[in-house]
């Protein structure tokens, strides 16, 4: 190759590695920008999460504290009904008590259970029972009766017409040393909340004898 020629090779190689020089001029710009472009990006996004995550963490607090309101006043509505509840339990038994003052003598089927309770594991033990001829202890002398019939007690029911002295309220006569019968019986009958008067007697026939008189109602 002639000088002529040579000439014009390098003056298109310096051509050549001009533009190359400005490609990669073009390429380092072009990452620079695209770095700059995508760092905005990254703030923004940054930005929008941090604003999201402040908000839901205001939302949560928000929502805690209605949880804990409504907490609150459901404790409140249940204290109000338990209290509620008690006065009511409380005007049952000041009906009851005001029923029993003016009615004649009666047992509920709460106390008729406690009092069957007691003295069912003791089926076929002896009793006696005196029932009045009263018009008011008489019909509440065959309350108690039935129970002892249904506990499936031997029931020895002596008839009196009138009792003297007058006796009141409910008197069981056990020997000094009663029987385990004879012991449900009066627990039975106190856990329900009956007023049973005890007499020891001294001349039982035995530790298993029990005689229980329904006497007149109290008078209060």
């Amino acid at each position: 190759m002639d000088k002529p020629g040579l000439e014009a090779l390098l003056t298109s190689l310096d051509h050549w590695a001009g533009l190359f020089i400005l490609l990669v001029v073009i390429g380092v710009a072009g990452e620079l920008v695209v770095h700059i472009l995508s760092s905005r990006a990254s703030g923004r996004l940054i930005a929008l999460q941090n604003a999201e995550e402040q908000k839901l963490k205001t939302e949560m607090t928000r929502l805690g504290s209605v949880t804990a309101d409504a907490n609150k006043i459901a404790a409140q509505a249940n204290e109000r009904a338990n209290q509620m509840e008690i006065q009511a339990e409380e005007l049952r038994r000041q009906n009851l008590e005001i029923q029993r003052k003016i009615n004649p003598r009666f047992l509920t089927t709460t106390e008729q259970k406690t009092i069957l309770d007691g003295i069912n594991p003791f089926h076929g033990h002896h009793i006696i029972l005196a029932r009045l001829g009263d018009g008011e202890a008489g019909p509440y002398g065959d309350s108690i009766i039935a129970i002892f019939q249904k506990a499936g007690w031997a029931i020895q029911v002596n008839h009196i017409g009138i009792y003297m002295p007058p006796t009141y309220g409910i008197v069981c006569r056990v020997s000094p040393h009663p029987d385990a019968a004879a012991k449900a019986l009066i627990a039975a009958f106190s856990k329900a909340g009956i007023e049973l008067t005890v007499q020891h007697v001294e001349a039982a026939s035995a530790d298993s004898w029990i005689d229980v008189l329904v006497g007149l109602k109290p008078i209060k």
